[in-house]
């Protein structure tokens, strides 16, 4: 009877440490804000997209995708799967990462049979990713609507150039200052002088006169 007693307890204790645990589940008793809202990009609606939500704090990653109308509703998981809109998280403060693309070009896809490519990143690369986002949040307990408004891609800083190699400057000046260089490349120099070549030319022609 004892060891039937310590094995309920050892099974009632298990099922409650996942009970409590942060995204094991969606704990009712424990989530306690629905958060909703609409996405535009420089004031248009987002036709796509996904937006993420980090705890500032230890806690489960709240994420939603953006519906052809800009709407969302955030989920820990697969969420309220009856009612994805009254799917709940944890209140607290967040910081959040969003990612809006153009719809998809039907013509171009992954692979063979695959699905198509993902249209061009409309939204600001900044928000992409969790360091470089400017996007905080205070969720409350209870209902949240959120309207999230972004810069466009548009507003993305320019490329970084790529270091631009200048010639040799420092040959270019050797050469200034040493021109017999110059010419050496260019081929040999004849330092013949003009009269011992005009006395090479004509000797040829008197040998053949005389005979």
């Amino acid at each position: 009877m004892n060891i039937c007693f310590k094995h309920l307890t050892g099974v009632a204790t298990i099922l409650s440490l996942l009970s409590a645990t942060p995204g094991c589940s969606e704990d009712p008793n424990s989530a306690d804000a629905i958060v909703q809202g609409t996405v535009t990009v420089e004031g248009v609606l987002a036709p796509r997209g996904q937006v993420t939500f980090y705890p500032a704090n230890d806690g489960p990653i709240s994420t939603g995708p953006i519906h052809s109308d800009g709407s969302f509703s955030l989920r820990i998981g697969q969420g309220n799967m009856a009612m994805p809109d009254e799917s709940k998280i944890f209140s607290g403060e967040y910081t959040a990462t969003v990612i809006i693309n153009a719809p998809a070009d039907k013509s171009s896809v992954v692979a063979e049979g695959g699905p198509p490519l993902a249209g061009p990143r409309l939204s600001a690369i900044k928000y992409v990713k969790r360091d470089t986002t400017d996007l905080k949040f205070s969720i409350k307990p209870g209902r949240n609507v959120l309207p999230i408004d972004l810069e466009g891609s548009q507003n993305d800083p320019p490329p970084e150039a790529p270091d631009i190699v200048d010639g040799p400057a420092d040959s270019q000046d050797e050469a200034k200052d040493n021109p017999t260089d110059e010419k050496n490349q260019s081929g040999a120099i004849d330092e013949t002088p003009v009269g011992a070549a005009e006395e090479s030319v004509r000797k040829p022609e008197t040998e053949a006169a005389e005979k």
